[in-house]
């Protein structure tokens, strides 16, 4: 009976190692587009929600343009996700990738289409903003 009660309590510990899905919540300020010879910082505030499972990192609302983002590189320091890189022999055609700092929040998307490359840093939250009216 004894090793019964031991082998179900195991059972359960065992069974209790579960990731649970994180959503953040993140403010935009500027995104900084870089070109090859040029680079410029425009104003753009935008609200992001992220939500970081085991193996991606998904942005409800923007599922097409940000899909794929499969987490990569796993680290204690920052959540990190990106998608296939599309390449030619001259350039990056496309390639999409989101950082986020563990620790401070701080994180940026990064997009690079053809020679230019957009960044879009932001902080994130896990508490959700309150809607003003």
């Amino acid at each position: 009976m004894k090793k019964i009660l031991g082998v179900m309590i195991l059972g359960l510990f065992w069974c209790n190692v579960v990731f649970a899905d994180l959503i953040l919540f993140c403010k935009q300020e500027v995104r900084l587009i870089i070109e090859k010879d040029n680079s410029e910082t425009i104003n753009m505030k935008q609200d992001w929600k992220f939500v970081i499972t085991e193996t991606e990192i998904i942005v409800p609302g923007f599922e097409v343009m940000y899909k794929e983002l499969m987490r990569k590189n796993y680290s204690e320091t920052s959540y990190y996700a990106s998608d296939k890189m599309v390449a030619d022999e001259s350039f990056i055609a496309f390639h999409t990738y989101i950082k986020i700092s563990r620790t401070t929040g701080e994180g940026y998307i990064s997009q690079t289409i053809a020679n230019t490359t957009t960044k879009q840093p932001f902080i994130c939250s896990t508490k959700e903003p309150k809607l003003l009216f």
